[in-house]
């Protein structure tokens, strides 16, 4: 058997201050919001304008060029963007940032693994189905009614088509299904999971074209992509995407998508770089240091214990955020130790063994939180309470 492999780049490139965890919808040019759109996450453009139609929905929002928000259009959070087209019922809840030129982007890329040999094209017609192993592929075209399973690894096709009523099951047991994508892709069917947990399914489109046009489930990322999505009510989507251009059609909804980007990109998923002028502190520099109890039921309590490197074992719910754009994972214990609080409030930074963190220190003597994670967990944690 053939053993030899290949890697496949996939990149993308986030904004000043946005967070991978956070983000639901990009762009490296423009993005469109229909009207009475929701996206529950924050949105970026790159190098281009950001528009939101009537009503449209979307948390924080960064455009390096004009932010359009149209009549009764809702910002859940901050704007930052080169300048604000805001008509008079539209609303920013929080605060609206004017920076031109915007700061430079941060990329954030990973290789995807793949076996070099080639198992040939994959077309089901209706009503068929076929379990399909890790590995090369050409064309990928599954029927109406049919189903098709793929396993945790690294999948490559030459183009991508889900015919409608066609389910795409996930069995991501073992870690996430990454599927690289030649050309384009069209998606029409239905991502299932194999088990009871959200699928965890990474599309990495390199084609022209990404039509998703029935409740989608996944990241996409397609950054040479015009990207469309039609609607699908009355389920929506729940999704991250990204590509050279995003539309949303009119009532479309994209929910949040709990991707596990630490096991994908195998690293840490705290992007936001260390300023250049900031204070470097060593993390176990003085007697300040505060470590955080945190209980099976997510509740926990500070307690003063010096610079001691006492290992604990925590368990973080879905539900509750990490400062610093670091993804808290819900069910994987960590090692975690204590973090030296700084004796100014406001932002700081540390550095860790493994990468940078951003620390929000509080005015008050708060808990903060850094965890190394252990191989497949290897990204630093900064929390606050």
């Amino acid at each position: 058997m053939d053993r030899r492999e290949h890697d496949v780049q996939v990149s993308l490139a986030l904004p000043q201050g946005a967070a991978l965890n956070k983000i639901a919808l990009g762009a490296a040019q423009v993005v469109s919001l229909g009207d009475r759109a929701q996206v529950f996450g924050d949105v970026f453009s790159n190098q281009g304008a950001t528009t939101l139609g009537n009503t449209a929905k979307t948390a924080n929002l960064f455009v390096n060029g004009v932010a359009t928000l149209s009549s009764n259009a809702v910002v859940s959070g901050n704007v930052v963007a080169k300048s604000v087209n805001k008509a008079a019922s539209a609303m920013i809840s929080g605060t609206t940032t004017l920076k031109n030129p915007m700061p430079p982007t941060t990329p954030v890329s990973w290789t995807v693994t793949v076996r070099d040999a080639f198992l040939g094209d994959v077309q089901l017609g209706v009503d068929a189905s076929r379990d399909l192993a890790p590995g090369k592929y050409g064309h990928f075209s599954v029927g109406s009614r049919s189903t098709i399973t793929l396993h945790s690894g690294a999948y490559q096709l030459s183009d991508f088509l889900l015919e409608p009523q066609a389910r795409l099951v996930i069995d991501s047991s073992h870690g996430p299904v990454q599927i690289v994508v030649d050309g384009n892709f069209t998606y029409r069917g239905s991502v299932v999971s194999a088990t009871t947990n959200v699928p965890q399914v990474l599309f990495a489109v390199q084609g022209a074209s990404a039509l998703v046009e029935a409740p989608f489930t996944g990241a996409l990322l397609a950054p040479q992509a015009a990207v469309r999505f039609q609607a699908a009510l009355p389920k929506g989507h729940r999704a991250v995407v990204y590509g050279a251009t995003v539309t949303l059609e009119p009532d479309t909804k994209i929910a949040y998508y709990p991707f596990d980007w630490a096991t994908a990109i195998g690293g840490s998923t705290d992007f936001n770089p260390i300023p250049s002028n900031a204070t470097r502190r060593d993390l176990l520099e003085n007697g300040l240091g505060l470590t955080l109890d945190i209980k099976k039921d997510g509740t926990g309590k500070s307690s003063s214990s010096g610079t001691s490197t006492t290992t604990r074992e925590f368990t973080l719910r879905q539900d509750q955020t990490v400062a610093g754009g670091v993804i808290g994972n819900g069910t994987q214990p960590s090692a975690v130790v204590n973090v030296a609080v700084p004796t100014l409030p406001g932002a700081s930074w540390a550095e860790s063994s493994h990468a940078a963190v951003s620390i929000c220190v509080p005015l008050s003597a708060l808990s903060l939180l850094l965890a190394s994670w252990l191989k497949r967990w290897r990204a630093p944690i900064a929390r606050e309470h």
